[in-house]
């Protein structure tokens, strides 16, 4: 947000506190901050009018400065939920973990592992690396696509190369 709007929010949110009755806008806030609570925690005494009507009776005598402080509020009460929800929602966002996306997996980690080692196999007896996921795919019983992509994120593409013995073992066979 560029500083000359964030400063007209900031100056518009200290004129509605002092339009209000608050000392200073942490007073202001503190008292919001009450009606937030009041609200939260009153919820399910609210959920049909007469039972609004109830709960309000129910509350010690407002000061003047929180009834102007409520009668503001009133015809902003959308605005202000609509900005609460967006603020939860960011919060949200924030700190709980992102739901998994796309489908299940449709091989288990071990067996990832096992199909990429069969593929470096496969390619140290000197099988063309296409052949060879294709080979493991059908060996697996799953797509093609699915070997490429875990082959793609492997983690460590070093281990492809053949050891000692599984070199020596191909030049023996090969003359």
């Amino acid at each position: 947000m560029d500083e000359k709007t964030r400063e007209k929010i900031v100056a518009s949110f200290e004129n509605a506190m002092r339009t209000v009755g608050a000392q200073n806008y942490e007073d202001g806030v503190e008292t919001v901050a009450r009606l937030i609570r009041f609200a939260s925690d009153g919820i399910e005494t609210m959920r049909t009018p007469d039972q609004l009507r109830e709960t309000l009776d129910r509350l010690p005598p407002l000061s003047m400065r929180e009834r102007m402080m409520i009668l503001f509020l009133m015809p902003r009460l959308p605005q202000l939920l609509r900005l609460g929800l967006k603020m939860l929602g960011e919060e949200a966002g924030r700190t709980l973990p992102a739901p998994d996306g796309g489908r299940p997996r449709s091989m288990s980690a071990d067996t990832v592992e096992e199909a990429l080692d069969y593929v470096c196999k496969l390619q140290r007896q000197g099988v063309r690396l296409e052949i060879a996921k294709l080979r493991t795919a059908q060996k697996f019983g799953c797509s093609l696509r699915t070997i490429e992509r875990y082959w793609r994120t492997r983690d460590n593409p070093a281990e492809d190369q053949p050891t000692l013995i599984e070199a020596f073992s191909s030049l023996v066979r090969d003359e």
